[in-house]
């Protein structure tokens, strides 16, 4: 009982991330567009906010072992929460490279996170089955957000996007709640 409830919150937590970390950084652009700014500003803004996930890799090796992993990813979830509305009721072109810069640190930091955190939850001889068929999750949350987010961009608009991140974040931070806790810090059998 206690593996098969870390597989289905392993594959939950996988199904739900792509919603936030792939489906927004990649319609940001078209979000910019849609709430109608120029295309030119719109690609220098997220070429500048492309700089985030270096910042976020760098920040991950220097500080992932010294925390415990469903608090990084609730950190990193509150924080893409937080950024992507900002990034949604922004005007200003500096505040909307900070905060698209911001999500994407934050989003660069939850994905490695998310997947120390998944195997430290299985032991080493069902390591790879498990944690392999929770993986398949993640990659039918990767194809299926940004088909179904950006029709929905262009019929409902900028909020109705960010309602439906909001909502996958949302789930993630109720699913690290009630998720076993990883082995930062401890060995993994």
């Amino acid at each position: 009982a206690p593996r098969k409830r870390a597989w289905v919150s392993v594959a939950l937590l996988f199904f739900a991330s792509p919603w936030s970390t792939v489906a927004f950084p990649l319609l940001a652009g078209a979000l910019l567009v849609n709430r109608g700014f120029r295309l030119s500003d719109t690609l220098l803004y997220v070429a500048i906010s492309n700089f985030g996930p270096a910042l976020g890799v760098m920040l991950g090796a220097l500080g992932v072992d010294r925390l415990e992993r469903r608090l990084t990813l609730a950190v990193c979830a509150m924080a893409m929460l937080a950024a992507g509305v900002g990034f949604v009721l922004a005007d200003s072109p500096t505040v909307l490279m900070l905060c698209s810069t911001a999500f994407m640190l934050a989003a660069a930091l939850y994905v490695p996170s998310l997947s120390v955190y998944g195997a430290e939850l299985f032991p080493t001889r069902s390591r790879a089955a498990a944690f392999g068929g929770a993986w398949t999750f993640n990659r039918a949350g990767a194809a299926l957000a940004p088909i179904l987010l950006l029709p929905l961009l262009h019929t409902a608009g900028a909020m109705a996007l960010m309602a439906v991140v909001t909502v996958s974040l949302l789930l993630s931070l109720g699913l690290l709640w009630v998720a076993p806790a990883g082995a930062a810090k401890r060995p993994i059998s």
